[in-house]
């Protein structure tokens, strides 16, 4: 007799032996694991929202989309082995459930459960092991009301767990690029449960424009001024950097990806703050990784130096908690930072996107966009490299980051930037490819409390650590 017949019907003795578990195995394998993975998905989905974390709300979402998908491609798998469930081929089990003629190999139960499990680890780790347990009972229970064969299930739940997980990895770049326009619609408490940024109630009876000329009024709303939209590119960063030398510092909310990779992804809460010297960043950043739980590391971007706290458990020399990272650093992780910090120090700060680019700037579109419930137009800027570089020759700095991004066969960058009705920028978002990193770097920036007293620090020497 074949082991899997033999662990059958030990099993089946064991249901046997065990009345009092029989009730409770019964109603697991048909109704009430359903139950319990759908409890599952919904707290996946709501830890996912909470951090605010979109390739985990992609992951939750998708869960109960992928199980579907792996239950319909099971379908004909099943079909083709044709196998007869247990009771049908050994009328001495004892079978604890309604007869059916479906063909039971592998098993649709396991699909299911392996399916949800799978994506659930992409969402939180401590869940995906809890719904691994489920799953393990959920085949445990097909097998003990004798609706199944061991074979059935120990195939059915990887079958599941590589269909689902399939499946997202090939659709998910691009749902996460829909989950994050979902911002300022009524779709947004799918992705976050955080309150929206408004703006006071008297910002809307501040008349918005420069002098006759300058702007172009966007259609007027009743009861609310007109916004304004810059027609040239000079009329737009004077006012973005009056702005900023007003406001010098600013809130920011960071997220990022490596061609949509999950290892490659960054979720970080920090501060900006810009002076005659440059801009400077500070922010706790949760980078994810495959298999892992995120963790958390902290960067400082100063004009002159960046510095990285690494995650806890990092192997670092006695009494050092800082790494320096220079043109020197050689670790593939360390260097992924420091492309993180070009970005960021061109990107993430407005003014200095127009410092770099300068005439190179055209305004290919422009449009009346909210963010989070504040009015707002959107800019879609264009910069090209080339014209660029010709007029930095006599900056070495930008010129020969501009010469690097040229040899990569960039012949442009492509930054939206979001203006409020005072000119201050609620949002930057770029799409493109980074000099020296395979894919492309999106980086989406979001200010809050421009104004507002911020401190940068620099780290102790003592604890510092050239990379």
């Amino acid at each position: 007799m074949a082991v899997d017949i033999q662990l059958l019907f030990a099993i089946n003795a064991l249901a046997r032996s065990t009345p009092w578990l029989q009730p409770l195995m019964q109603f697991y394998a048909t109704a009430g694991g359903f139950v319990v993975f759908a409890e599952l998905m919904f707290v996946g989905w709501w830890l996912a929202r909470s951090r605010t974390n979109l390739s985990a709300v992609a992951a939750a979402l998708w869960t109960p989309v992928g199980m579907l998908v792996a239950l319909v491609i099971n379908q004909p798998i099943s079909a083709v082995f044709a196998e007869r469930r247990p009771y049908l081929m050994y009328p001495n089990l004892m079978a604890m459930a309604e007869h059916s003629l479906a063909p039971g190999f592998p098993s649709d139960h396991a699909v299911l459960a392996g399916a949800v499990t799978a994506t659930l680890f992409m969402v939180s780790r401590p869940l995906g092991w809890g719904a691994a347990l489920a799953a393990a009972v959920m085949a445990f229970s097909r097998v003990y009301v004798a609706e199944a064969y061991p074979s059935d299930v120990l195939v059915g739940l990887p079958l599941g767990a590589v269909l689902s997980v399939t499946c997202f990895l090939l659709v998910r770049r691009d749902i996460v690029r829909l989950l994050g326009m979902t911002g300022s619609t009524i779709f947004r408490a799918l992705v976050t449960n955080a309150a929206r940024a408004r703006l006071p109630k008297s910002a809307t009876c501040v008349p918005v424009g420069l002098p006759a000329g300058r702007a172009q009024p966007e259609r007027v709303v009743p009861g609310l001024p007109p916004l304004a939209k810059f027609s040239s590119v000079a009329h737009l960063r004077d006012a973005v950097t009056t702005r900023e030398k007003v406001d010098k510092t600013a809130k920011i909310t960071l997220t990022g990806c490596l061609d949509g990779r999950s290892d490659q992804e960054f979720y970080g809460v920090g501060v900006l703050r810009l002076d005659e010297s440059g801009t400077s960043l500070q922010f706790a950043e949760r980078v994810q990784r495959p298999g892992a739980d995120p963790v958390e590391v902290t960067l400082v971007v100063q004009p002159g130096a960046i510095f990285l706290k690494p995650p806890p458990g990092t192997v670092m020399p006695l009494r050092k908690s800082w790494l320096q990272l220079g043109p020197n650093t050689c670790d593939p992780l360390y260097r992924r930072f420091l492309a993180m910090a070009a970005a960021l120090r061109t990107y993430a700060d407005p003014q200095a996107f127009f410092t770099q680019y300068g005439d190179a700037i055209t305004i290919t579109d422009s449009t009346s966009e909210p963010i989070d419930g504040a009015r707002c137009v959107r800019y879609d800027l264009h910069a090209d490299m080339a014209k660029a570089a010709a007029a930095n020759q006599s900056n070495p700095a930008i010129w020969q980051a501009l010469r690097e991004a040229l040899a990569t066969g960039q012949t442009g960058v492509d930054l939206k930037i979001w203006l409020d009705q005072d000119n201050r920028p609620l949002r930057t978002l770029i799409d493109q490819p980074i000099p020296g990193v395979c894919g492309r770097y999106t980086l989406d920036s979001r200010y809050s409390t421009w104004g507002k007293s911020v401190s940068i620090g620099t780290p102790d020497p003592i604890v510092v650590i050239q990379q």
